[in-house]
């Protein structure tokens, strides 16, 4: 269990913070589990679901090496329910968002019967973000898509009493320029998918990969920059930035940036592939970017782990 930063005042001392920082080995089989307090009288779930791994960036000819694309976010899920509605123990399954796919993460009460595969004792469900595509031959790699918005199939016990919201899609990766920007989700939404690396460029310096869109400074929203394109023939690009949640926003949370593409006629110490930002809880990793032929390999950045925050009162 993690703070999540929320347990340094009094006000937030009913609060549990679970994440999926640790994989499961078998996500179907083992789950966190809480223990609704005696005198309780209603319990906030806020879940978010793990977020997509950005792709690779592709490694070949000048003008033919397209940065790879940015995870999606999971999406959103928040239950506000009276605690004589749940058993007594609830169960809580997070994905970490690293190899695995597709994995999604919800909250379940915990039945004498075997609620594991039973979607009738799932009270929340927020779904995985889809991995960012690996770039081409001069094309950038494709977004993955936000997880998607849960209907109450998924989650018959706690649809009438929750707010679900779809993830944020990534950023696709650029082909032979820099990776496009991200503008930040207006939906609810509290985390991001991650940007796109830069292509390798035909000739010339590398190009970046996508930063953030943010609202003019001074800003509570903090700027968030993709990795640099290397600018000389041996000077490397550097990595995309990795997510974090703002402090001053509670828990809002960043997503991964694309990492720069070489330079287009890169040699020796500029023959460095970067790779992508590591995406912060719930949101989409960023793209590799783009590299010249020799350059030494790196991966998309991973996606963040699912987070269930549990507030009770």
């Amino acid at each position: 269990m993690e703070s999540f930063g929320l347990t340094n005042t009094p006000f937030w001392r009913n609060v549990a913070v679970f994440t999926g920082d640790a994989p499961l080995k078998d996500v179907f089989n083992t789950a966190h589990y809480w223990r609704k307090p005696h005198g309780t009288r209603m319990v906030s779930f806020l879940l978010i679901g793990s977020g997509g791994k950005g792709g690779s960036g592709a490694v070949g000819a000048a003008g033919s090496a397209g940065g790879g694309g940015g995870g999606g976010s999971g999406a959103q899920c928040h239950t506000l329910i009276p605690s004589e509605m749940l058993s007594d123990t609830v169960a809580i399954v997070l994905s970490h968002g690293l190899e695995e796919n597709n994995i999604h993460s919800y909250v379940g009460l915990c039945p004498a019967g075997n609620w594991k595969t039973d979607e009738n004792y799932v009270l929340s469900y927020a779904g995985a973000g889809a991995a960012g595509n690996n770039g081409g031959a001069g094309s950038g790699g494709g977004a993955g898509s936000g997880g998607g918005a849960a209907n109450a199939t998924a989650m018959p016990l706690g649809w009438n009493f929750s707010t679900v919201l779809a993830g944020q899609n990534g950023i696709a990766g650029g082909g032979t320029v820099a990776g496009a920007a991200l503008t930040l989700p207006v939906t609810g939404l509290l985390v991001t998918g991650g940007t796109g690396g830069g292509g390798l460029p035909a000739a010339g310096a590398g190009v970046a990969g996508g930063a953030f869109t943010v609202p003019a400074q001074p800003s509570l929203f903090m700027p968030h920059p993709g990795g640099v394109g290397g600018s000389g023939t041996t000077t490397p690009p550097t990595n995309g930035t990795s997510g974090y949640y703002l402090d001053k926003i509670g828990i809002y949370t960043y997503g991964g940036t694309g990492g720069g593409s070489t330079h287009a006629t890169a040699t020796g110490a500029g023959l460095v592939q970067s790779g992508g930002g590591r995406g912060g809880y719930g949101c989409g990793g960023g793209g590799g970017g783009g590299a010249l032929t020799g350059s030494s390999a790196a991966v998309g950045g991973n996606g963040g782990p699912a987070i269930c925050i549990v507030t009770w009162w």
